[in-house]
């Protein structure tokens, strides 16, 4: 079924979400977060000023799908609470380009134990009760070495509402998802996918190939399914991180390319 799906209109959400952006900052929490010896779901959060935005990548019934929350972030205390959102874009046809659409999913909570751990609690409405993950960092386990802070983080193109992208660069590999929806014929439902690959310190292109996930339980939820993938040869990412800190990003897929021009997100 992926195979046959058409990039339309992935992640984000609109820029007058959060008003104001606020400046940059570099958050030790920032990144990849995943239940040890449990591969297949998990966290990518950025912290900015008092908010941070995170999108748990899991399964409901094994498909793919995704939530996010615009959390509202206490330093002191290290925790992260707000409402879980579902996002979806039911287009009428595959080439609209329409605002996503967010509805009320359920709860968000995350208290950081240390710079590596964390315990997360969350439900979603009708569907999962108030269920604890306890998170590792993923990078440091998948990829020791030195953090690459040019890519960490999300990316977005400003001139195309919905599109959104989540990277970490560490120990040489670079690690990155993309939430997105299925075509019409999908019902505009919200599925992800991921890559990695090899990214060296100085490097300003990453090639790799898109795996797409399946089959895999809820983050948290006993008892744990392993998920499944395809990775595919026909679709891949090119990312060209230019000099000013901006990036081009290509999603080609059996030989047709579609370009975004990316730059960080400020929140």
């Amino acid at each position: 079924m992926y195979k046959r799906v058409i990039v339309q209109y992935l992640l984000f959400f609109s820029l007058t979400l959060f008003g104001v952006p606020a400046a940059m900052a570099d958050s030790p929490y920032d990144g990849w977060w995943f239940i040890a010896n449990q591969p297949g779901t998990g966290l990518s959060l950025e912290i900015q000023g008092s908010t941070m935005f995170a999108a748990i990548f899991t399964y409901d019934q094994g498909s793919p799908v995704w939530y996010s929350s615009g959390a509202a972030w206490n330093a002191s205390q290290k925790t992260a609470s707000g409402a879980l959102n579902y996002w979806t874009n039911n287009s009428v046809q595959e080439n609209n380009r329409l605002e996503p659409s967010a509805s009320d999913a359920g709860t968000f909570q995350i208290t950081f134990t240390s710079d590596n751990d964390a315990i997360m609690t969350y439900s979603v409405k009708g569907k999962i009760s108030n269920t604890t993950a306890y998170l590792k960092r993923f990078m440091p386990i998948a990829s020791p070495g030195t953090p690459d802070k040019r890519v960490k983080g999300w990316w977005y193109d400003p001139t195309m509402n919905g599109i959104g992208i989540f990277l970490e660069a560490q120990g040489n590999t670079l690690f990155g998802a993309w939430y997105m929806y299925h075509s019409t014929g999908g019902g505009g439902l919200p599925f992800w996918i991921s890559f990695t690959g090899s990214f060296p310190s100085d490097a300003s292109n990453f090639t790799g190939p898109v795996t797409y996930w399946e089959e895999g339980s809820p983050i948290g939820v006993a008892p744990y399914k392993s998920p499944s993938s395809t990775n595919t040869s026909g679709h891949q990412l090119i990312l060209n991180l230019k000099a000013d800190g901006k990036m081009d990003v290509t999603w080609r897929a059996n030989g047709k390319d579609a370009v975004f021009h990316m730059q960080r997100f400020r929140f």
